[in-house]
């Protein structure tokens, strides 16, 4: 494409010379045409050479390659022929004249069939990168096609058609430069200085300017009549001022340069090694630092500065440094309605104290913090964003390396923070999500404790109402004393349990289920013929006491409340291999399989209109702690049955083993 440029460029040179004044240089118009031609061809045949090897038609290529190397050399060889002086009567020439109209008409069609070929074998998804460029090239073809065609009819070269060449060929060149800056592979990594840049474009805007507003008078005076010339005279005046307000301008020259520097040049960052050495730092606790220290380093380490510090609220109302990494020194405090925390808020972007200092008209009636005023090291306020929302900001040290800034760190920092921001509310999103664990826990151990406390009342109920019949009973009274004492140890046992969570089997130990149930039925039964215990053998299970007693309380109980006045619960302790089998059965209202599905061990669902729900749910839970499980048959009508199965104690299986043993 170099060359193929390059050739381009010397023959319009040339022919631009020629029609200046005549000389020999105007022989070589010709071959450097017969060059252009060609090295434009040869460059669509270099791009086509890919696709014809994939496909397989390399013989289309050979040929294609030798039509358009004869043809080159053909119109070079006419040319050389030409400066050797070889045709020199009329005849000759104008044989001369007809060959190269023939030969450049078929070298263009050649153009013409290499540019369809190229865009045709181009996949439709990546067109769009060479699309202006055989539009270019197909123009280029097109234009000569008809000039030699209409050349070849009429035996002359239209002069107008000549002259017009050096427009078509300009108009072509802004679609060859968007396709080449389409294509990285295309393109010439030219640096160019920012300063020369700026100037210059500020210049030719100006100049721009200047004879728009030129023209815009002339009108004035045109069409103003006897005011005509004062208009032209007052409204180019105003231009000017106008220009030179706007060229003395910070904030103008400001925005110009950003505006130049962010189109006109390649980023100055790699992007990729800042935010891998950015997410490294913060992954990594270096030094046993907090996440907080870790991000502020990860910033500072962008910005080859020094040290920083995180400013958040810690009281109401106020901005105050919560973290730090290598500032020391630094305090103070910045209301959250102050300009600062305002424009951070509104505008979210970076403030650059220094230039804030100097009264900087970019940030308008913003003022620097007295905070800020007071330590010179203080450089960069950079907002911390999460959802539009300002949770903090960074301060930065000045850099070490004196970097003067522009658009490009303004937009990296800012998007920096929002990651940043992100961090942070994640990381106290945690902590909000830890919190509402530790008080879920607690609640969930309340609920608990609230069930076993309506236990405890309905016991102290009972007592009550019997001690209306029996309170002079010497029998109830010592009964009664041993109720109220067991109820009591409870109670204590209950606000243990919501004060500490202790750790899963801590207080676990060999129990012997034959005398908990026995204990149970005696208790709960109070002597009636309703409530009984079937199983007389030793059977051991390793649970703790409180927790087991509560499962089979809560079961008792329930078949109890659900029988009525004739109805009878039994409980049938039972063992099978390594399992011991507790079964409760009522013949009481029963249950839906409906509600055993979804609501019996569900918290908070009961069927009873006085209940919590919780018994069952925490019955289960207990009961899965220690490698059981319960499972319950229900019909409506026809009464219940809880089946608990808990592995037996090592204590209970040598007894198995021993009795075995014995009988054998």
């Amino acid at each position: 494409m170099i060359i193929a440029a390059a050739a381009t460029a010397l023959w319009t040179a040339s022919v631009a010379a020629a029609d200046v004044a005549s000389g020999p240089h105007a022989l070589a118009v010709s071959p450097l045409e017969t060059l252009r031609t060609g090295a434009w061809c040869v460059l669509l045949a270099r791009l086509l050479a890919g696709y014809w090897e994939q496909s397989g038609q390399l013989g289309v290529a050979r040929v294609t390659a030798w039509i358009i190397g004869v043809l080159g050399v053909s119109l070079l060889g006419l040319d050389f022929l030409s400066l050797g002086g070889v045709f020199q009567d009329e005849e000759s020439l104008a044989l001369s004249a007809k060959l190269h109209t023939m030969a450049r008409l078929m070298l263009a069609v050649g153009g013409l069939l290499l540019v369809e070929n190229f865009y045709r074998n181009t996949a439709p998804n990546n067109r769009w990168g060479i699309r202006f460029f055989s539009l270019g090239m197909a123009a280029m073809f097109v234009y000569d096609f008809a000039l030699y065609a209409h050349g070849l009819l009429l035996r002359s070269i239209d002069p107008d058609l000549q002259l017009a060449r050096g427009a078509v060929n300009t108009l072509i060149v802004p679609l060859l430069a968007v396709s080449a800056a389409r294509n990285p592979d295309w393109k010439l990594d030219v640096f160019v200085s920012r300063s020369v840049v700026f100037h210059s474009v500020s210049v030719v805007a100006a100049g721009v300017y200047l004879l728009v507003m030129a023209l815009a008078g002339y009108y004035l005076r045109e069409v103003g009549g006897d005011w005509g010339a004062l208009l032209q005279v007052t409204f180019v005046f105003g231009a000017s001022l106008v220009l030179i307000l706007a060229l003395f301008s910070g904030r103008f020259r400001a925005q110009a340069r950003v505006l130049l520097n962010k189109h006109f040049f390649n980023y100055k960052y790699d992007y990729r090694d800042e935010w891998l050495r950015c997410i490294a730092t913060v992954s990594t606790a270096e030094f046993g630092a907090a996440l907080k220290e870790r991000i502020i380093k990860a910033v500072c380490d962008i910005m080859e500065s020094p040290g920083g510090s995180l400013w958040m609220t810690k009281d109401p109302g106020l901005y105050r440094p919560t973290a730090r990494w290598n500032l020391r020194g630094v305090s103070g405090e910045e209301p959250a309605n102050s300009q600062l925390i305002s424009y951070l808020s509104d505008q979210q972007w970076v403030v650059d104290l220094h230039r804030l200092a100097e009264g900087d008209e970019v940030y308008g009636t913003l003022r620097l913090p007295a905070w800020a005023s007071a330590d010179k090291r203080l450089w960069l306020a950079v907002p911390l964003v999460h959802h539009d929302e300002l949770l903090g900001f960074f301060v930065l040290q000045k850099s070490r390396a004196g970097i003067a800034l522009n658009w490009e760190d303004y937009d990296l920092l800012k998007t920096v923070g929002r990651q940043m921001a992100s961090y942070i509310a994640e990381q106290s999103a945690e902590k909000m999500l830890a919190d509402a664990r530790q008080f879920e826990a607690f609640n969930r151990r309340f609920a608990f404790v609230m069930h076993d406390l309506k236990n405890l009342v309905s016991q102290l109920a009972l007592v009550v109402k019997n001690s209306e019949k029996h309170a002079q009973n010497p029998e109830f009274q010592a009964d009664m004393l041993t109720t109220v004492r067991d109820s009591l140890d409870k109670m204590k046992l209950l606000l243990s349990r919501l004060s500490t969570q202790t750790e899963h089997g801590a207080n676990a130990e060999d129990i012997e289920l034959n005398g908990l149930l026995e204990e149970l039925v005696h208790r709960l039964g109070d002597g009636r013929s309703a409530l009984s215990l079937n199983g007389n053998s030793s059977v051991w299970v390793t649970a703790e006491q409180e927790k087991l007693e509560a499962v089979f309380n809560h079961l008792i109980q329930n078949a109890l409340e659900a029988i009525d006045q004739n109805g009878q619960v039994t409980v049938d302790l039972q063992t099978d291999d390594d399992i011991a089998r507790i079964i409760v059965s009522d013949d009481g209202c029963g249950m839906d399989e409906e509600f055993i599905e979804n609501g019996l061990f569900q918290p908070f669902k009961s069927t009873k209109a006085t209940g919590y729900g919780i018994g069952a749910y925490e019955s289960r839970q207990i009961v899965e702690e220690y490698g059981g499980r319960i499972d319950v048959e229900s019909k409506l009508g026809k009464g219940s049955k809880f089946t608990v199965l808990l592995p037996l104690s090592e204590r209970s299986m040598v007894q198995s083993r021993d009795r075995a043993a014995a009988l054998a």
